[in-house]
């Protein structure tokens, strides 16, 4: 399939504005990192030694993060408990300029928190506190209010963010989607694999491989089980679209009377997956609120970690200069059929994002000549590297400058910052 560099940007300019509601259990996420040098004297297992700690928006909460960081403007429908991780997960959304009007207290439940402990860059343990019984009569109703509000002010999509925490109950579920069926706007689902009965009628479910195959009841070992999977959570559930998520092996695209569509994707290591869902049906209900075809909407899948990571680099300087490897060095580096677009449109693409300042491409195979005539104040690289292992860092720290390394958390690993940027964004064929 052909890409169309003026159709995607056409597409991405449409994502401002756009109204979102999401629906779904509300998290939030802690994280401990620290280093780990000895083995516990008490029992088997390492001490990990706490250097730092943050807590970020999760679930349902993370899906609204994404969408506003793509430009929209969600609408976050769900629950917390009466205690200090609810007030952290207000805070954080108000930090980010995110509606709270919806985000009903119960006093009888715990806010859901999962607290990853990473050591070495490696997940030690995850603790979980939450309630998971159903939401009760009472607040069913207060969420379907809250949903016939957000629906009647101009929502345009409406995304389900089931995890199974008790806030997506049968009735609660039923009546959601009558409302929006009744006002025509976009259904997505990121489901939670034994709910798969509650989500006849959407248009769009992303299940990940594992989902799909606990709801069609068979494995998917190659290309025509896939196939056969796709096809059968169309029928089971009367959608418009499955999309499929494959980890390393990209994603798979499904609609009524037409052929499996394969999006490959650009495998990189990475220690927390934690979002991946979260991020991937964000980013493609916005697409297609947009006006992306089924197709289409992947493009931004592709790239949103990496729109993140140029941010944060921006944020630690005054000027953001992004090196772009040539079409010649791209093709020795990747082989034939790399890259996708040439590089004066790859370069046209960065230069669209308001967070990059300079786009410059090099011929060589590494940008170690381009370090070497900027000598920039900071080098920013992806966190699956280690130090020693990144082209320019002795330059820079030489010259006075540091080495900042862009941590991975929530699927969003990169490696070389720009060409999987451009390669993410414009991976159609």
């Amino acid at each position: 399939m052909k890409v169309d560099l003026e159709r995607i940007k056409s597409i991405l300019a449409r994502f401002d504005g756009r109204h979102i509601a999401i629906l779904g259990d509300v998290m939030l996420d802690e994280y401990i990192w620290g280093g780990v040098n000895r083995i516990s004297p008490e029992a088997p297992v390492p001490v990990v030694e706490v250097h730092r700690e943050e807590a970020t928006l999760g679930g349902a909460a993370n899906v609204a993060h994404n969408i506003k960081e793509l430009g929209g403007i969600p609408h976050l429908i769900g629950v917390v408990g009466n205690d200090k991780n609810g007030e952290s997960v207000k805070e954080l959304l108000t930090q980010q300029e995110i509606d709270t009007r919806f985000i009903a207290l119960d006093a009888s439940r715990l806010t859901t928190t999962k607290t990853r402990v990473i050591g070495q860059s490696q997940q030690v343990v995850r603790i979980d506190r939450e309630t998971t019984e159903n939401i009760s009569k009472k607040m069913t109703q207060t969420l379907l209010s809250h949903i016939r509000v957000v629906i009647n002010e101009g929502a345009q999509a409406v995304i389900i963010s089931d995890y199974g925490k008790g806030t997506i109950t049968r009735e609660l579920l039923s009546l959601a989607l009558k409302l929006a069926r009744e006002t025509g706007i976009l259904i997505a689902v990121d489901p939670k694999e034994n709910h798969f009965q509650l989500y006849h009628g959407i248009t769009v479910i992303t299940p990940n491989k594992h989902e799909a195959e606990k709801a069609i009841g068979f494995e998917i070992t190659d290309e025509t089980t896939l196939e056969s999977a796709g096809k059968k959570l169309l029928d089971m559930l009367s959608s418009k679209i499955v999309l499929i998520t494959l980890g390393e092996n990209g994603m798979a695209i499904f609609e009524p009377n037409s052929r499996m569509k394969k999006v490959p994707t650009f495998a990189r290591e990475v220690y927390d997956v934690t979002g991946a869902g979260d991020t991937v049906v964000s980013a493609y209900t916005l697409a297609l609120a947009s006006g992306a075809s089924a197709y289409e909407g992947c493009f931004d899948i592709l790239h949103i970690g990496h729109i993140r990571l140029l941010e944060w680099a921006k944020a630690a300087g005054d000027k953001l200069v992004v090196g772009l490897n040539s079409d010649s060095s791209t093709r020795r580096l990747k082989g034939n059929g790399h890259p996708i677009l040439p590089q004066d449109e790859r370069a046209e693409i960065l230069s669209s994002l308001a967070c990059v300042d300079y786009v410059i491409i090099f011929e060589e195979d590494t940008p170690q000549n381009l370090i070497n005539e900027i000598i920039p104040d900071i080098l920013v690289k992806g966190g699956d590297y280690k130090p020693e292992e990144i082209v320019g860092r002795e330059t820079v720290e030489n010259a006075g400058g540091k080495l900042l390394i862009f941590p991975i958390v929530k699927n969003h690993s990169t490696t070389e910052i720009i060409k999987t940027v451009i390669e993410r964004f414009c991976n159609g064929k």
